[in-house]
């Protein structure tokens, strides 16, 4: 299995899905209501603050294993996801008030994106998905990260609730990073809420390190995405730019 490479995104990409379609319109409110929806689109057309942390680590490197719950874990399986895997995907995610649509999900298998499931007792607990770009719907943050042609990039990674704590993440992380690396990936890269002190805890265990935390502006038409590197391993990612794209600062 491997990524695509940039020349090889293909035309659904290049689209660029910015909103959602009518379908997911549609989905997102008997999901979450209308009012969330209008609370989602204001933050993400109209006005948005965020910061992120940004992780990196290089493949070659050991990749370390975890040794608490290992009987567990001889029971969960973990394997690619296939499209035939979608709805139920959704469908847990949905139970535990996090919500992806149907066809996003397919969108990143048909791509060609490594998007593997954790299974236990027959069940999807969990997930990751690692793409060659960052997703053209996170476009701000697409201004201050500058993938190379050897970087792929963690999209996202969700453990239901009952199996969280049991190392489910890691291992997913794990089968990741080799994914990404038999594929022919030097580096992978993540990006984590400041406050999400478990999944920051999670990434380290991983053998990945914070290299820079990224500040998010929107208003309006007005973006800015502002770096701030806390060290300089990844210092290639992160570009000095003028007026509304990335500005880069050092300790």
């Amino acid at each position: 299995m491997r990524l695509p490479n940039k020349g090889e995104i293909s035309a659904l990409e290049k689209k660029g899905q910015e909103m959602f379609n009518f379908g997911e319109i549609i989905e997102y409110v008997k999901a979450r209501g209308l009012l969330d929806l209008v609370k989602a689109n204001l933050k993400k057309y109209v006005f948005l603050h965020m910061r992120c942390i940004v992780f990196f680590r290089l493949l070659d490197d050991p990749i370390p294993q975890a040794k608490a719950y290992a009987k567990f874990l001889d029971t969960v399986t973990i394997r690619k996801g296939t499209l035939a895997d979608a709805r139920e995907l959704h469908r847990m995610m949905k139970e535990h008030n996090y919500w992806r649509s149907v066809r996003e999900l397919r969108e990143w298998m048909e791509k060609g994106d490594s998007l593997l499931i954790a299974i236990h007792k027959g069940e999807i607990i969990g997930y990751a998905c690692a793409c060659s770009e960052i997703p053209s719907r996170h476009s701000i943050l697409r201004r201050a990260i500058k993938l190379g042609p050897d970087d792929a990039y963690a999209v996202h990674a969700f453990v239901a609730p009952a199996y969280r704590g049991k190392v489910v993440y890691h291992a997913l992380g794990v089968e990741m990073n080799r994914y990404v690396r038999s594929a022919g990936y030097r580096r992978v890269l993540a990006t984590v809420h400041p406050l999400n002190r478990a999944a920051r805890s999670s990434h380290r265990r991983l053998g990945m390190k914070e290299v820079a935390e990224v500040e998010i502006l929107k208003v309006f038409f007005f973006t800015r995405a502002k770096v701030h590197l806390l060290k300089q391993d990844a210092n290639d990612l992160f570009e000095r730019r003028g007026g509304s794209g990335a500005v880069r600062e050092k300790n």
